[in-house]
C-alpha cells in the first residue's frame, strides 16, 4: 500500500470536489495513448515541478530511474511517478509519507501548480487560495472532533521515553566526568559529577509536559510543575505542520505568529495519533502570511542557556582537573586543562556564530552578529541571488540531531542564514523573506560550522 499525491495545472477547475472526485476516477484508468513517464507532454508548470521533484525523490521507471548501481547502494528515496497532461500522480512508500508530503507541498507553492493530498485529507488546495474540501456525502471518514464540554483527552507519556531518557541523560554526563574520575577518584569530583546528574535529571523533569485537548482549544502544563500551565485557544494558532526527524520521530507542531508553541511527539507521546487528530487546526497550505511591517528574530532561549549550561558544565570538569593537578604539582595535567578551557571556548564561539539578530522589513534586511552586535549589516532581498533550503545532517556527529536551516547567498556567499533550532519564530523568518527559492541542500554539521565562519559556499 502506498501514500499517494497529485499535482495538477492549475487551469484545471472543478465546481466542488464532488466534481473533482468524478474526474479524478476517469483519471485513475490511465488510458490515453501516452508515455506516462515521459514528463514532455504535461504542462510547463507541472513539467519544472518535476524537474526539481525528482532530483529529491528520484522515479522508479524512466530516463530518471536509478542505475543498477544506485539501486543497490540503495541511497537515495524513490517514487512511481505517472505523468499524465494535465496532472501528475505520485505514489510513496508510506514510510516516507510525511517528508514526501512537506516536499510535494513545498514544490506545488513553488512553481505555481495545484496539489491533491490523496491519501491524507483528500482536499485539492490551489496556489490562489482556493480549496475545494469534501463533503459528507463522499462517503470519507470525517474528521476527530471532541463534543462540547467534553472532559478532554490527555496525554500519555511513552514508556519507552521514560524508561531510556534519564538512563541516557545519567550515562552521557558520566561519560564526560569519566576522565576526572579515573585520574583522581576524590570525593568533590565524585559529589561535582552526581550533583551534575541530578541536577540535569531535574531540568529534564521540569520540561515534561501533560497536554490536554479540548472541544475549543488545549491545556499546556508541566508535569512536575502543575501550577505553570497556559490554555490556548486553537484559534490562536496560524497552521500545523509536521516534521519527521531522522531516526523516525514524528512531531506535531502548532504555529501562531510565526513561533512553534506547542510541540507534540510521537517519541514522547504513547496517543501522539489521537492528539495530533484533535486539533483542527489546517496545515500550511492554507496559511496566508500576514504583511507585517517588519519581522524580528526572537531567539530560542533553551538553546542559549542549554549552550551556556554546557559551557558551564566543561568549565567546571576543567577546573577541578586544574585544581587537583596543582594540588599534586602535575604540571603536565594543569596545561591539558587550560587546553580544555581553551577549547570550550573556541566551541562555543563557534556555536553563538549561528545566533544573529534579524530584522527584515520593506524587502530589505539587517544583520547583527550576537558574538559582536555593535556592527550593523544591511542588505537588500533584491540584491540577493535567491535563498536555499538546507538541511543540516549530522549523522550522529557530536550527538547532534539533524536541522533544517534557510540560507540566502549573493555571489556563492552565505550573506544571512537561520535555522530552525535557534529562532522561536522560524517559520515566520522563512516567509517574510519573499525571495527567488534556489532549491534544496544536504550538508554535514561540520560543513555547516565552517560556512558560517568563513560565509564563502564552495559546494555548488
Amino acid at each position: 500500500m502506498s501514500y499517494d499525491l497529485m499535482v495538477l495545472d492549475k487551469h484545471k477547475r472543478f465546481k466542488n470536489h464532488n466534481d473533482f472526485v468524478k474526474w479524478f476516477e476517469q483519471e485513475m484508468d490511465w488510458e490515453d495513448d501516452i508515455d506516462y513517464n515521459d514528463y514532455r507532454h504535461t504542462t510547463p508548470s507541472l513539467q519544472s515541478w518535476f524537474l526539481e521533484m525528482k532530483d529529491l525523490i528520484r522515479p522508479m521507471n524512466g530516463e530518471f530511474a536509478p542505475s543498477e548501481e544506485e539501486v543497490d547502494s540503495g541511497d537515495f528515496l524513490d517514487a512511481d511517478y505517472v505523468i499524465d497532461r494535465e496532472c501528475i500522480y505520485v505514489a510513496f512508500a508510506w514510510s516516507d509519507a510525511e517528508r514526501a508530503l512537506r516536499l510535494v507541498k513545498e514544490l506545488a507553492l513553488k512553481h505555481d501548480v495545484a496539489f491533491y493530498d490523496a491519501s491524507g485529507s483528500d482536499e485539492v488546495v490551489y496556489p490562489d487560495g482556493e480549496i475545494l474540501q469534501p463533503t459528507p456525502s463522499d462517503g470519507r471518514e470525517a474528521a476527530v472532533h471532541l463534543p462540547p464540554n467534553s472532559a478532554g483527552v490527555r496525554s500519555e507519556f511513552s514508556r519507552k521515553y521514560f524508561g531510556t531518557t534519564p538512563v541516557l541523560v545519567a550515562l552521557g554526563i558520566m561519560g564526560m566526568t569519566l576522565p576526572a574520575l579515573v585520574q583522581s577518584p576524590t570525593w568533590p569530583v565524585v559529589v561535582v559529577s552526581g550533583s551534575i546528574v541530578l541536577v540535569a535529571l531535574a531540568i529534564w523533569l521540569s520540561m515534561l509536559k501533560t497536554i490536554t485537548i479540548l472541544s475549543d482549544g488545549m491545556e499546556v502544563k508541566r508535569t512536575f510543575l502543575p501550577f505553570v500551565k497556559r490554555f490556548y485557544w486553537f484559534t490562536e494558532f496560524d497552521y500545523s505542520q509536521v516534521d519527521v526527524t531522522r531516526t523516525g520521530e514524528s512531531v506535531f507542531r502548532l504555529i501562531s505568529q510565526g513561533e512553534r508553541v506547542v510541540n507534540i511527539s510521537s517519541y514522547v507521546y504513547a496517543n501522539y495519533h489521537l492528539l495530533s487528530a484533535l486539533v483542527p487546526v489546517r496545515d500550511k497550505s492554507h496559511f496566508t502570511r500576514r504583511s507585517n511591517a517588519e519581522v524580528r528574530s526572537v531567539f530560542n532561549k533553551w538553546n542559549l542557556w542549554g549552550l551556556g549550561g554546557l559551557f558551564g558544565l566543561f568549565v567546571a570538569i576543567s577546573l577541578f582537573m586544574i585544581a587537583d593537578a596543582a594540588y599534586e604539582g602535575n604540571l603536565g595535567m594543569i596545561l591539558f586543562g587550560v587546553f580544555m578551557l581553551a577549547l570550550f571556548g573556541a566551541f562555543l564561539l563557534i556555536a553563538l556564530s549561528s545566533f544573529d539578530i534579524i530584522a527584515i522589513w520593506n524587502g530589505q534586511f539587517s544583520v547583527r552578529r550576537l558574538v559582536w552586535p555593535f556592527k550593523v549589516e544591511t542588505y537588500l532581498l533584491d540584491d540577493m541571488d535567491g535563498c536555499y533550503r538546507v538541511l543540516v545532517k549530522s549523522n550522529g556527529q557530536l550527538g547532534l540531531k539533524d536541522k533544517e536551516s534557510w540560507w540566502i547567498v549573493k555571489d556563492k556567499r552565505l550573506m544571512l542564514s537561520f535555522s530552525e533550532p535557534y529562532y522561536k519564530n522560524y517559520e515566520e523568518l522563512k516567509d517574510a523573506c519573499q525571495i527567488t527559492f534556489l532549491g534544496h541542500l544536504t550538508i554535514t554539521e561540520l560543513q555547516s560550522w565552517r560556512f558560517q565562519l568563513n560565509r564563502k559556499i564552495d559546494i555548488f
